[in-house]
């Protein structure tokens, strides 16, 4: 592989063309969930937080993806809060990926008919692969870092596999180690970027089936196997008997969706076949960030569609098995490798229907298979003309596509506005668009955006409801009994998560004397009585923001009854995350000015106790705490039950 980087070709005009074609979306903002996944990194400035605690105290996904949150924040020591300089890495990634993508084509076509023409077929692939406009999504969406940092080490490890197999009967010994690494070095860190990165071992079965033969020695035979007995049908296994015990685990999660479990199946038959579409016919104007306008199927025949791609998807894995050692096999392996990439965010967990960035990994059989298809034409056949032709033609309308894609994502806004032109029925969109003019202070247009989410989407979103309270708050209108009545409908939807964003936006609002037509008691008791039912929140971040801002306007607002509240909501934050100080030193500043000394005393030993990384802000105020109890009891006014020093780490 290094002596072919070497050659004087087209590969490395194509990576400087890459990135060309993105320069320009590198100077788009931040977006979306870049904005709550990244705040966090603020408080490494002046030593807030520690690098440790922003890496692992993440709740993306079930293992907080750690290795992804690494690169964020090495980005973030390096450049700071600069939009520009995350998207920059994320090309560079993808530009990575891109040589991996190249790399693993190169060594699996040595396996087919055409290895004399695999520099060629791979180098084509490549192409594709990274000039797709579907990827243009996940290259310049920040967060999408994690899906990319996840294909990285999963192409890492299907190149490791392959490399091993392919060297296993000459060299057993090295040939041993490529293969061991791939699920004790790449699965690792893959799944540590994205739990995505779990899929690998069945991806690396898929290239197993369809590309090689059954080795020739037993000792090796028995390797394989056992290999693939761990790491594939033990895990499958050992997860249907979870499911099976615990079917709630799939069904529960669909509370607070607008979907079944059924209909999501059933959707997701008919979107994998728009991805493909995607991929081979690009069509910018179809594209966008946000599809939750999706029209889900609620039947086989709703729409009829439906029922054709369930029965598509249904016989295409049947045919690839019966033909997997064929001649033919690339042809059969590129579905197989397609769906296996999807088996986990297209399938039975209730995650969104619709995001492009699945299949960044995916598309990658789609292109070789094509590649494959379009060489063998032309040698087969000697097809020359028109083989060539679409050799160019694709390549040369991808571009296209992506350079139109890539304009709109030079800022925030011309990607929000793009997305409400070719989605108008996005109610996600709107939603973000009213965010937009909320922070504009352009209210009476948010208020628009916020009605058109409430028609599109009638289920109760609390969001939505805040962000239509906060506009009225900032209009200066009249707020009806109404609006309080389904703001606390919405906030008891099953499965409604804190509105965090508008929460705080509402409270600055209110701080600044800007929300004199607000109820604020009867808004508080809404918020109070909803953090207080749903204390066992899987997302305890949401949940601890909710209740810091809470006791803000509750000790704000006042009366007493209402601060003595805002101490036990923040008893609560304190549970939720320990160690987020900043609960337990606001809940001191609020005791002392209570006059609850022994209170803010004992909230001090367990801010100082959980203080594990000694981070200078909190250390200066905790001394500047001390400093205060110390004067209070040379003049009598309070003697201490504990010695503070004696109890603290």
């Amino acid at each position: 592989m290094p002596t072919l980087l070497l050659r004087p070709s087209l590969f490395y005009f194509l990576l400087l063309f890459t990135v060309f074609l993105y320069w320009p979306g590198l100077n788009g903002g931040f977006l979306l969930d870049d904005i709550p996944n990244l705040q966090p990194l603020h408080a490494l400035d002046g030593g807030v937080t520690s690098w440790q605690d922003i890496i692992l105290d993440n709740e993306s996904g079930l293992l907080g993806r750690p290795v992804s949150m690494l690169t964020l924040v090495f980005n973030y020591v390096l450049n700071g809060n600069d939009p520009w300089s995350f998207k920059y890495t994320n090309l560079m990634i993808h530009l990575l990926c891109g040589v991996l993508i190249f790399w693993l084509s190169y060594r699996l076509l040595y396996e087919t008919h055409l290895r004399d023409k695999r520099y060629q077929i791979a180098l084509w692939v490549m192409a594709m692969w990274l000039l797709t406009p579907l990827q243009v999504s996940t290259v310049l969406y920040i967060v999408q870092r994690m899906a990319q940092l996840s294909t990285v080490f999963m192409l890492a490890g299907l190149i490791s596999y392959t490399s091993g197999r392919q060297s296993l009967e000459h060299r057993p010994v090295s040939g041993s180690l490529l293969i061991l690494s791939t699920f004790f070095v790449w699965l690792p860190l893959a799944v540590l970027s994205k739990e995505n990165g779990a899929l690998l071992p069945l991806l690396t079965l898929a290239i197993e089936v369809y590309f090689f033969k059954r080795p020739a020695m037993p000792w090796q035979r028995r390797f394989i196997t056992w290999l693939f007995s761990v790491t594939v049908l033990l895990p499958a296994l050992l997860l249907l008997a979870y499911l099976f015990a615990r079917p709630w685990f799939i069904t529960g999660s669909y509370t607070g969706r607008d979907f079944t479990l059924t209909e999501r199946l059933y959707s997701e038959a008919r979107i994998l076949f728009i991805y493909l579409r995607s991929l081979l016919v690009p069509d910018s104007t179809s594209m966008g960030l946000l599809h939750d306008d999706f029209e889900k199927s609620t039947g086989l025949l709703s729409p009829v569609s439906t029922l054709l791609s369930v029965l598509a998807w249904s016989t295409i894995p049947v045919l690839a098995w019966i033909y997997r050692k064929r001649t033919w096999h690339i042809y059969f392996f590129a579905p197989i490798f397609f769906l296996a990439a999807h088996a986990m965010e297209s399938s039975v967990f209730a995650l969104e229907l619709y995001f492009e960035h699945r299949n960044y990994l995916a598309s990658f059989s789609v292109y070789l298979m094509l590649a494959y298809g379009l060489f063998d034409l032309k040698q087969r056949y000697n097809k020359y003309f028109l083989v060539s032709f679409f050799l160019i033609l694709l390549p040369t309308a991808h571009v296209i596509a992506s350079y139109q894609r890539i304009q709109v994502w030079r800022s925030a806004v011309s990607i929000i506005l793009s997305d409400l032109h070719w989605h108008p029925k996005s109610p996600r969109a709107h939603g973000t668009m009213a965010g937009l003019y909320l922070n504009t202070g352009e209210y009476l247009k948010a208020l628009e955006h916020i009605n058109t989410v409430f028609n599109l989407k009638p289920k109760l979103i609390p969001e939505a409801y805040l962000m239509r309270l906060t506009a009225l708050c900032g209009a200066n209108t009249e707020i009806h009994d109404s609006e309080y009545s389904a703001f606390r409908k919405a906030m008891d939807t099953p499965g409604a998560y804190p509105p965090t964003e508008s929460f705080g936006l509402l409270r600055d609002y209110i701080k600044n004397d800007q929300c004199e037509m607000l109820d604020l008691h009867r808004f508080i008791d809404i918020v109070e009585e909803w953090s207080v039912k749903h204390d066992k929140l899987a997302s305890k971040r949401k949940l601890w923001i909710t209740n810091v801002h809470l006791s803000q306007l509750m000790f704000d607002t006042g009366p007493n009854t209402y601060q003595i509240k805002a101490l036990k909501t923040l008893d609560r934050a304190m549970k939720l995350k320990p160690e987020y100080l900043e609960a337990g030193l606001l809940k001191i500043r609020y005791a002392l000015l209570l006059g609850k000394l022994d209170e803010a005393w004992e909230t001090l030993r367990i801010v100082k106790t959980n203080n594990d990384y000694h981070r200078k802000d909190y250390t200066l105020t905790t001394q500047h705490y001390d400093s205060v109890f110390r004067e209070l009891q040379r003049k009598g006014m309070w003697s201490p039950t504990n010695d503070l020093n004696n109890t603290s780490k």
